[in-house]
């Protein structure tokens, strides 16, 4: 064969294979433009999935539904473990004006969630350890 085609081919290969490889990493990369245009909040931190209770259990907890009953706005990262060991990331959210909690799920780690993100509304939670009756959507239009 020749050298021409021989090089022709192996660098027809490699942009296959890095171009195969950069959409993969744009794909799992991809977060809803609802959940990044979000109007930003005070933080409250972070806590464990197993720590968090229906009384709250750690200052960033107390955090949340301190901002909840005095109409503040505020922001708590819960993260935990899918049952097929996959780390889930739930961001918790007073916002003033409205009742509950708003809280978008980030599945995206995964792979074998069907939904990659979902938005959940819980006007009656008490706080991210007592949710109430929540409604849900997964979310798209990622940006």
């Amino acid at each position: 064969m020749n050298v021409r085609i021989r090089r022709f081919l192996w660098v027809g290969a490699v942009v296959l294979v890095l171009a195969g490889a950069g959409l993969w990493f744009l794909a799992a990369g991809r977060v809803p433009a609802e959940f990044t245009g979000r109007t930003a909040l005070p933080g409250c931190g972070e806590v464990e999935q197993q720590a968090v209770g229906v009384v709250p259990v750690s200052a960033a907890e107390g955090c949340l539904v301190s901002a909840m009953q005095q109409g503040r706005g505020a922001e708590l990262v819960v993260t935990g473990m899918s049952d097929e060991g996959a780390r889930v990331v739930a961001y918790h959210r007073a916002v003033p004006g409205r009742p509950g909690l708003e809280i978008f799920d980030d599945r995206s780690a995964n792979r074998f969630s069907t939904e990659d993100w979902v938005y959940r509304e819980c006007p009656d939670a008490r706080g991210p350890g007592a949710l109430g009756k929540c409604t849900s959507r997964q979310l798209s239009g990622l940006g």
